[in-house]
């Protein structure tokens, strides 16, 4: 029976917890003299009791709990019984039973009774045990917390590595309330409310030191309750993972809106075949990814990809290496295009690497067309010096036919050659100066030109020029069809392209010229048609390069059609081919149409000079100053000589200014024309100049300034050689002016 309980009450209740799992003491209060509580003393103790403590009940029964534990240890044991009995609040509390014989973790409840205390104590040695187990388990895994939760949402237990870092390595017994805010809090409340009701979630969660956790929580189930007794939470750091995923994303999303085709292969003895392709792969060559994954790389070579590079790009697929070439490949259509391919092995891939396709077909036309326009440009200098020198062999011969034309005594038979020689010359002139013209890169200075007139002129040329079995056939419109052309163009353009018309006949066949205007278009169109050869796919788009031919071996220089191109665009027409193997060519230039323009009444002729003038020539070619001195003789005017610019300046100098002309080539060994005339003008001369040159006059440095007509020196003029003698008569006489011819 338990004292101060009635018999039966406490013989019934003595009987049941001798019973229980559980130890139970029973204290009675000990008064001290003055009344108050001195002491407890066990009155009472179940089986469980004595086991727990290792005691007989003789020797637990009536042993004070101040033997026990000291009356004295402030905030102990007995202090906190003591404050049970007083205030009737139960305690509930885990601690170390150390008593003499024993030393154990007990768990404990002590509560008020009348005249005494109750206590229960279980022994939970065995719980401590495990728990420190399941920690030291827990601490010890790598970036990962795990944590249990009660019915009530309370930590039962927390640990891990990122235990500490998350703020819950000592949350036991806490509700997610007193350890984060409230959103946090709440957040957590749902997940577990979750767990308890038996369903497991899986999330993956950023925390607030920016980490990214991936977390699942589970019901925790009794085999001994129908429902979850609790809830386990598992959370392992997968930042990188994360990251890395993030990164990959944008890569893709990169790759995806490249323009750049790219390819993953694998590094294989057949020479990769394709893991994946990124959506530009069709755009670039028209095949669709999802059709290429286990095709070779060979797939985009063709008839037209360079054997020796795509054998370099397949042996670096399948080394794994890295190689970058450009060349030809074939899209689905089996167009080419030129690719610049990049091929880069792909680390920690298992022998994979990556091929970047770039088309740059419209880059290697730019550069095809640079290169043409270097040779171009070297064409060009190398055609101004052999015309300039050449136009000073024209101005002597034009000269010397000059001299003779017009004398008395010369034969008519002769005289018609030297009008002949005197033609040609011009012809001649005409040509070189297209060279020159081109060498500059300056525009010959345009004129209105019946280009109807020109051609009927020119079809009696041609008729005389073309072969026996070659038959021409003109078709012309009855009005006249005024152009912007510059002199001897229009014989240029029609005699190569019929003499290239030929050449492309040596059986025979005809060709047909016809003039056709466009009045709705206001353009006119000369076309010539053969019925020769053709010309094949893979020279077309190449035969106005210069020095490009296909007659090499029959002398053919490729300048013939390059000239034509030069002149055609100088027009500010096109000039189109249309031509099929075997089914003959046809050229098309096309051409703006002005005006009719007005004829300007005739000039009369300047009267002969009244007296002799004096004049200062300045020409380094001994065959041209020649010819110029008799030809200034024999008009009547004296002529000093000199060999070139500086000479000319001396003699100037020596005579003090006697001469009332001085006419100068441009271009001398020993001083050119333009530094003669500085040096005139630094001495204060205003002496009319003539310039005359083989040279178009903007290839000279300085020669713009002093030909421009709204410069302070406007008494200097400019001749092209070859010239005419009249013409260089007339300039020199304007140049004078009237006042001094008298």
């Amino acid at each position: 029976m338990i004292p101060g309980i009635s018999a039966e009450p406490g013989e019934l209740l003595a009987t049941i917890l001798e019973g229980a799992q559980d130890a139970w003491f029973v204290y009675e209060a000990v008064s001290d003299a003055a009344g108050g509580t001195a002491d407890f003393r066990i009155v009472w103790v179940n089986e469980q009791g004595l086991r727990l403590v290792e005691q007989d009940r003789s020797r637990v029964e009536g042993l004070l709990l101040s033997a026990v534990f000291p009356r004295d240890e402030e905030g102990g044991v007995f202090q906190r019984c003591l404050k049970v009995f007083e205030t009737g609040v139960p305690l509930e509390e885990t601690f170390l039973l150390r008593g003499r014989v024993v030393e154990r973790w007990v768990r404990h409840r002590v509560v008020a009774v009348p005249g005494g205390i109750a206590v229960t104590s279980r022994d939970v040695e065995d719980d401590r045990r495990r728990q420190a187990v399941y920690r030291t388990i827990l601490d010890a895994l790598p970036g990962a917390v795990v944590a249990a939760f009660d019915r009530r949402g309370r930590w039962t237990l927390s640990g891990g590595e990122l235990a500490e870092e998350l703020g819950v390595a000592s949350v036991a017994g806490r509700a997610p309330e007193e350890v984060f805010p409230p959103a946090a809090a709440s957040r957590i409340r749902r997940l577990v409310a979750r767990a308890l009701a038996g369903e497991s979630v899986s999330l993956t969660a950023r925390t607030n030191d920016g980490r990214w956790l991936d977390n699942r929580l589970v019901p925790l189930v009794d085999p001994g309750h129908t429902a979850p007794v609790g809830a386990v939470a598992f959370g392992v750091d997968v930042t990188a993972r994360v990251e890395a995923e993030d990164e990959l994303r944008m890569w893709t999303r990169a790759v995806a809106a490249a323009e750049q085709a790219v390819l993953v292969l694998d590094a294989e003895t057949s020479g990769g075949r394709v893991r994946m392709a990124s959506p530009a792969f069709q755009a670039v060559t028209g095949y669709r990814p999802q059709e290429l994954v286990g095709q070779p790389w060979g797939f985009l070579e063709g008839p037209a990809t360079e054997t020796r590079v795509a054998g370099r790009i397949r042996a670096a697929i399948r080394a794994g290496q890295g190689a970058r070439a450009e060349m030809r490949l074939h899209r689905a259509d089996g167009s080419a295009f030129r690719a610049e391919v990049s091929v880069a092995p792909m680390d920690g891939e298992g022998g994979k690497v990556a091929v970047v396709l770039r088309d740059v077909t419209a880059e290697h036309t730019l550069r095809e067309e640079s290169e043409r326009s270097r040779r171009l440009t070297a064409l060009g200098r190398m055609a101004g010096g052999m015309a300039h020198d050449v136009r000073n062999l024209l101005t002597g011969i034009s000269m010397l036919a000059e001299l003779w034309v017009d004398q008395a005594d010369v034969p008519d038979d002769l005289r018609a050659d030297l009008v002949q020689i005197r033609e040609l010359v011009r012809r001649g002139g005409s040509l070189t100066g297209q060279l020159l013209e081109f060498a500059s890169n300056e525009m010959v200075l345009p004129e209105p030109v019946d280009l109807r007139a020109e051609v009927g002129r020119v079809e009696a040329l041609l008729r005389r020029t073309l072969r026996d079995d070659i038959s021409l056939a003109v078709r012309l419109p009855p009005e006249p069809v005024w152009i912007l052309s510059g002199a001897g163009q229009v014989d240029q353009v029609l005699v190569n392209l019929c003499v290239n018309a030929q050449d492309a006949q040596p059986q025979g066949g005809s060709i047909t010229l016809a003039l056709v205007v466009e009045p709705e278009r206001g353009e006119v169109e000369l076309r010539i048609r053969d019925t020769g050869c053709g010309i094949p796919a893979s020279a077309r788009d190449r035969i106005f390069e210069p020095f490009f031919t296909t007659r090499a071996e029959e002398g053919g220089t490729g300048l013939g059609l390059a000239s034509v191109y030069g002149i055609v665009q100088q027009w500010g027409g096109r000039i189109d081919v249309d031509s099929e193997p075997g089914l003959g060519t046809t050229f098309t230039v096309t051409l703006p149409v002005i005006e009719s323009p007005e004829e300007d009444e005739p000039e009369e002729a300047p009267a002969a000079p009244a007296r002799t003038l004096r004049v200062l020539l300045a020409e380094d070619d001994p065959s041209v100053r020649r010819a110029l001195q008799r030809i200034f003789h024999a008009q009547g005017w004296s002529v000093a000589e000199a060999s070139g610019g500086r000479a000319a300046a001396a003699l100037w100098d020596e005579g003090n200014g006697a001469f009332d002309v001085v006419v100068s080539d441009v271009l001398m060994p020993d001083g050119n024309g333009v530094e003669l005339v500085h040096h005139l003008r630094d001495g204060g001369a205003s002496v009319p100049v003539v310039l005359v040159s083989g040279y178009a006059p903007r290839t000279v440095p300085g020669m713009d300034r002093i030909l421009d007509p709204g410069s302070a020196d406007a008494r200097v003029r400019f001749v092209a050689k070859p010239f005419a003698l009249p013409e260089l008569i007339q300039q020199v006489r304007d140049a004078v002016g009237p006042d001094q011819l008298g």
